[in-house]
């Protein structure tokens, strides 16, 4: 129940969301006597879902998130790490194309960041994780077989298909591995909780974040222009502080 309530209150006060729910409430205003409300529901969705759409708000909300962790590039290879743990990052079925097709962008950009971080820690294992959500196979299935795709030895590979959320796949890994010493690979702007949650769990943990933002934020005219890029950033950057917060509110109760 409690997953199902935070996805939900995600949702609803995402950019995405919370712009559909006052345009909705205003077209619903409109049809009463209340017009006068439902005209002004109406502007606010819009100027919501206009706001997160710019470049520059989409990159003052998401850099500070990205730029905490820089990539990791050793000058030797890395020892003694037990774990090399790809977040997942959810997936859509794609019959008769490879397991990689099936990963979502932010997947398959954690999953090449982690066969490139396994290659440098020898003898680690590559750790996927995440569950079905009502599909057939679960997220760490399809990161497993995109995986040994991309020449990884399906010995070396561990999946977790249990766990649905960061916390949980943390929880996870450190039932696995205790204290031994683990790489952590998730999207740049998801790295600062996941490394917040490792932290919390006592585990030794090194970031290997991947799509590390670089170059200069986006500047003028066309900064400006709604996009759904921006959209895109903006909503995962609000989804992170949503994260923490729950996180912080599980915490306290």
């Amino acid at each position: 129940m409690g997953y199902a309530i935070k996805k939900l209150i995600g949702w609803c006060v995402s950019p995405l969301g919370l712009s559909m729910l006052l345009l909705g409430a205003g077209v619903v205003a409109g049809f009463t006597r209340r017009k006068r409300l439902g005209r002004d529901l109406v502007i606010a969705g819009f100027v919501v879902l206009v706001v997160f759409s710019l470049g520059p708000v989409a990159d003052g909300l998401t850099r500070p998130l990205e730029q905490r962790y820089t990539a990791l590039m050793p000058a030797a290879p890395l020892e003694g790490v037990a774990a090399v743990a790809v977040l997942g990052a959810g997936y859509e079925p794609e019959p008769g194309r490879p397991a990689t097709a099936w990963l979502q962008t932010p997947g398959l950009e954690r999953l090449v960041e982690g066969v490139r971080v396994l290659r440098l820690a020898p003898g680690s294992r590559m750790v996927v994780s995440g569950w079905s959500d009502g599909s057939d196979l679960s997220n760490a299935e399809v990161m497993a077989r995109a995986a040994a795709s991309l020449g990884v030895d399906p010995s070396r590979i561990v999946g977790f298909d249990a766990p649905r959320d960061t916390a949980e796949e943390i929880a996870a890994l450190h039932a696995l591995v205790g204290t031994q010493r683990v790489v952590i690979v998730t999207s740049a702007e998801h790295m600062p909780r996941a490394m917040e949650l490792a932290a919390q769990a006592g585990l030794d943990a090194i970031a290997a974040p991947a799509s590390v933002a670089e170059g200069a934020p986006a500047t003028g005219l066309r900064a400006w222009v709604p996009s759904p890029g921006a959209l895109f950033r903006s909503t995962a950057a609000v989804h992170e502080l949503l994260g923490r917060l729950w996180a912080g509110f599980v915490e306290a109760v």
